[in-house]
Formats: structure tokens, C-alpha cells, sequence
């Protein structure tokens, strides 16, 4: 259910700020982008194939776990360690 839905469905708008607030911040939100892709992964010495795909899976699984809040280095340091763990 949508935020603009609970509201409606609320009924109680004497709370109007809270849900404002929360309207703000949901119009707001952009999608986290994994600071990674296939080309950084064979650049990482991967060759084109099924590995590429499975390095990336396990890097961002590590990225979400971790909340989203590693920077591109951090994610590139993840990667090498997964590379290293696979070969």
C-alpha cells in the first residue's frame, strides 16, 4: 500500500506533518545504484562468462546487507576479495 493510500485510509489527519513528512521523503528517494558492473569485474581479471554474473550477485548481496552505505572503493575491495575467493 502506497504512502498517499495509508493516508487516506487513515482517517485520523490530525497527524497531517507526520504524513507530510513522510510524503517528502518518499517523493524524495531515489534507488540505490550499486557502484559496480560486468566491465569493472573483468577488469578486475574475470573473463566474459558466467563468473561475471556471480561476482556481481555476491558483491551487491554483500552491498544490501551492509545497507547500501559502501562507496565505490569499499564495493571494488569486496569484489577483489570475492574474485580471489573464486579462483
Amino acid at each position: 500500500m502506497t504512502a498517499m493510500t495509508r493516508w487516506a485510509a487513515d482517517g485520523d489527519h490530525g497527524n497531517d506533518a507526520a504524513w507530510q513528512a513522510l510524503k517528502t521523503f518518499v517523493e524524495s528517494w531515489s534507488r540505490p545504484r550499486l557502484p559496480l558492473n560486468g566491465a569493472d569485474i573483468m577488469a578486475g581479471g574475470v573473463a566474459h562468462g558466467p563468473l561475471v554474473g556471480r561476482v556481481l550477485e555476491l558483491v551487491e548481496q554483500w552491498w544490501i546487507d551492509n545497507d547500501f552505505v559502501a562507496d565505490r572503493a569499499a564495493v571494488l575491495g569486496k569484489m577483489r576479495d570475492v574474485i580471489a575467493s573464486k579462483a
